[in-house]
């Protein structure tokens, strides 16, 4: 009963969630330095920064998570006159293929997405969703040091990048904000194109597996390619005040292997974590390895670490909902960096 007792301790002092909690709130526990070394040895480059606090790893990533990508059905294209081997490269050619992709019904309302997007559910989502829009038109939901959302949430380049996406369903009405989430517009052969992550692959595999889709970078915008997009990533962690932290942290060393990071790659159809994985020839063979290629070979986009990110993209999602229904964009944002300035201001 001793060690079982024990055994549930350490399961206890594990938990998973965004590596901010982590780290900025003090409630994850900084790995000892053999485990900052199997990581730094290990992890692909690209993702590294998303799990670490002040230069130290306080996550372990359980999937490479490289941000959306573009996923657009072929058989559409060919459909509509479209190269299915030449996706769209700028945001401009997006919009240009969504017009030509999107159907109506005989009522006039939009029967397939040219290109759907997030418009409803957690606020948080919708946030994470806009991302690649901001960041490509050369927007930030706040400034570098974290001290001020003024002049960049609602700064030129977010207006115009959420002014893009406010257009794409109410001026030029190639999204619905009727037919549901993005990949379940996707999967019922409701949307043309959508942005999702690389997790897109395996559950396709099992609830669309005769779509004929492509999978490409996201479109470049006026500030060029917008890069890995995250608002969160989830990992493992150890829990700062837990019991048996000794434990847990056997556990991590026990986790962190290539066969294991291979095996839920495999079992989830994510992306793995381990630079020796990710050369395999099984991902070479993915249909978004172009896409992957691309995202490893470019620099991030803006990463957003505030101990209250979360209030803070709620704050977003919700201005993000609001221009969705017309509210003028500088408006909603104005209130959004009032809003965001009060929470930056907050310490834990």
């Amino acid at each position: 009963m001793r060690r079982y007792k024990r055994h549930r301790d350490a399961a206890s002092t594990v938990f998973r969630i965004g590596t901010y909690y982590a780290g900025s709130v003090g409630v994850g526990e900084e790995f000892p330095e053999d485990i900052q070394k199997i990581l730094d040895d290990n992890v692909i480059d690209v993702i590294a920064p998303f799990y670490k606090v002040n230069g130290k790893w306080y996550g372990v990533p359980i999937s490479a998570d490289l941000g959306m990508m573009l996923y657009y059905n072929k058989d559409m294209f060919i459909e509509a006159g479209l190269d299915p081997n030449k996706p769209p490269k700028t945001m401009d050619e997006l919009l240009e293929y969504a017009k030509k992709l999107t159907q109506y019904d005989a009522a006039g309302k939009i029967a397939r997405s040219g290109f759907a997007i997030r418009y409803s559910g957690a606020p948080i989502g919708i946030a994470d969703k806009a991302l690649p829009f901001v960041h490509a038109f050369g927007g930030r939901l706040y400034s570098p040091d974290g001290k001020t959302a003024t002049g960049f949430i609602d700064g030129p380049g977010t207006v115009a990048g959420l002014q893009f996406l406010q257009d794409l369903a109410l001026k030029h009405k190639v999204a619905s904000l009727e037919l549901g989430k993005p990949e379940e517009q996707f999967a019922a052969g409701k949307a043309a194109m959508i942005f999702r992550e690389s997790w897109l692959v395996g559950w396709l595999r099992t609830n669309a597996p005769t779509i004929n889709y492509g999978v490409a970078p996201m479109p470049e915008g006026p500030a060029g390619y917008p890069g890995l997009s995250l608002l969160f990533s989830h990992s493992w962690m150890v829990y700062k005040y837990g019991p048996h932290k000794d434990i847990a942290m056997d556990w991590i060393r026990t986790y962190l292997t290539p066969e294991r990071d291979w095996d839920l790659a495999q079992l989830e159809g994510y992306l793995p974590v381990f630079k020796s994985n990710m050369a395999r020839p099984e991902i070479a063979e993915r249909p978004d390895w172009s896409a992957i290629q691309h995202i490893m070979s470019h620099p991030t986009g803006p990463y957003y670490d505030d101990p209250y990110i979360n209030e803070i993209s709620t704050v977003v999602g919700t201005a993000v909902q609001a221009i969705l229904q017309g509210t003028d964009p500088k408006e909603a944002l104005t209130k959004a960096a009032d809003d965001i300035n009060k929470l930056l201001a907050k310490k834990y």
